[in-house]
């Protein structure tokens, strides 16, 4: 069996079989608009059954009441560099994209009672008052984080892929915050870096997704969809037309 990538789906489609199939797509979201759209390609007769008045699923970009020109995001609101085969359909359908702004120093933190311009605490976090261990004072959440996943880091420069082994043998169950009490982080500490680096949602998850989205800087480097996040749904729907059953 042939193997596929995103390149060479979104460049070549899927293959052509010798005989079309009649297929059903339950939502017309993301996932399934893109099902279509390459069973489609591939010669296969399909209908996609979308509850909604809309495609997109939890993309959905609001542009009333605003002024002319402006919009909010409802869902999806950036795309991470290494989400290639979004990246892939963007630039197929010759979307622009522009830099999403993830921090903005000028910006505020209130927490324990304590505004603060996010700025003002890029090199010590100790004016919120939590409660921190000695050894973990006039540090930021960034850089306890950064301290604890050394030891891996090392692993992985030391022994490249390799290492993925026993990373995942010693860490797999662990989940985020189970792994901060086993590298001695305080609870203060944990409080800390949920609040700061807004990751209190992920706590429980774990630890080696979280990882992996770390090593993958995923959260470094986004785009947005210039004119609308929906834009995307939306440039499918020349080649679907007459496939989509709303309501």
């Amino acid at each position: 069996m042939a193997e596929f990538t995103y390149e060479t789906i979104i460049r070549d489609g899927l293959p052509k079989t010798g005989k079309p199939a009649k297929v059903i797509i339950i939502g017309a979201g993301m996932a399934g608009l893109v099902a279509g759209f390459e069973l489609l390609r591939a010669g296969h007769d399909i209908t996609l059954l979308e509850a909604r008045g809309r495609v997109g699923g939890r993309v959905q970009t609001i542009r009333s009441p605003f002024e002319s020109g402006l919009h909010a995001e409802a869902g999806a609101m950036r795309i991470p560099s290494a989400h290639h085969l979004t990246m892939g359909y963007v630039n197929q359908f010759g979307l622009k994209l522009i830099p999403f702004t993830m921090n903005n120093p000028k910006a505020f933190y209130f927490v324990n009672g304590q505004k603060r311009r996010v700025g003002e605490t890029l090199s010590d976090c100790d004016c919120f008052g939590f409660d921190l261990q000695p050894d973990e004072c006039h540090k930021t959440a960034k850089q306890h984080w950064h301290d604890a996943l050394k030891p891996i880091m090392d692993m992985l420069a030391a022994q490249g892929p390799d290492a993925w082994a026993a990373i995942t043998k010693q860490y797999d169950h662990f989940s985020t915050r189970e792994f901060l009490l086993s590298s001695g982080w305080s609870e203060g500490a944990i409080e800390m870096f949920g609040v700061l680096e807004n990751l209190e949602s992920r706590m429980n998850a774990s630890f080696v997704e979280v990882l992996l989205a770390e090593l993958g800087h995923a959260f470094t480097d986004m785009s947005q969809i210039d004119g609308g996040m929906d834009l995307l749904p939306q440039a499918f729907l020349p080649s679907l037309r007459g496939k989509i059953r709303f309501g």
